[in-house]
């Protein structure tokens, strides 16, 4: 049975986020403009197919890319987890498509997605992996001070705390969207 849960703490939130996917549907279309601030989004960003962005396709690529090269080296590697050279041989093919298609981010992003996936096994490494191959986005470097203080352990919350923290992050992200395209597309 269903039951009225427009009172729920989520009502909001997710009104907001489902504005931010419209909003990014839109901005898929061509029809809102977003500042550009990766080689592969603009090379393509006048290209379009259809209505459709050629920017979306080379972060598509850009991501199918990087999960590749993370499943030929955890496909070819030794009992002790170095990678072997056919692992190491798929990673190159990742990064010589990724370079000549100047998908979103580039040889780059692949470089850092291999670096958090190889460390994934040591917090300590992987948050000074992804602060240093990171340093191409000039604030992404202090997300991984966060990761390095995080114990690993929830922490206790009252049920306001909670609701506040699945508020915030789709409202910060439709304001964000909104002030960049007021400030910057006047």
């Amino acid at each position: 049975m269903l039951t009225n849960r427009s009172h729920s703490p989520l009502y909001l939130p997710l009104l907001i986020a489902v504005c931010g996917i419209l909003f990014s549907v839109w901005n898929a279309l061509d029809a809102a403009s977003v500042p550009c601030v990766s080689a592969g989004c603009t090379l393509y960003q006048n290209f379009s197919i259809n209505g459709y962005s050629l920017w979306w396709g080379g972060v598509g690529i850009f991501s199918l890319l990087g999960l590749l090269a993370m499943k030929a080296l955890d496909t070819y590697r030794t009992p002790e987890g170095m990678p072997v050279l056919k692992g190491i041989l798929g990673v190159a093919a990742c990064f010589l498509a990724a370079a000549l298609l100047h998908c979103d981010y580039d040889v780059l992003g692949l470089t850092l997605i291999l670096a958090l996936y190889m460390t994934r096994k040591d917090k300590r490494a992987q948050c000074i992996a992804g602060a240093v191959f990171s340093l191409f986005e000039p604030v992404a470097p202090l997300a991984f001070g966060l990761v390095w203080l995080y114990s690993g352990e929830r922490g206790g919350s009252s049920k306001l705390e909670q609701w506040a923290f699945y508020w915030f992050y789709p409202a910060h992200i439709f304001i964000l969207g909104i002030l960049t395209n007021l400030l910057l597309f006047r």
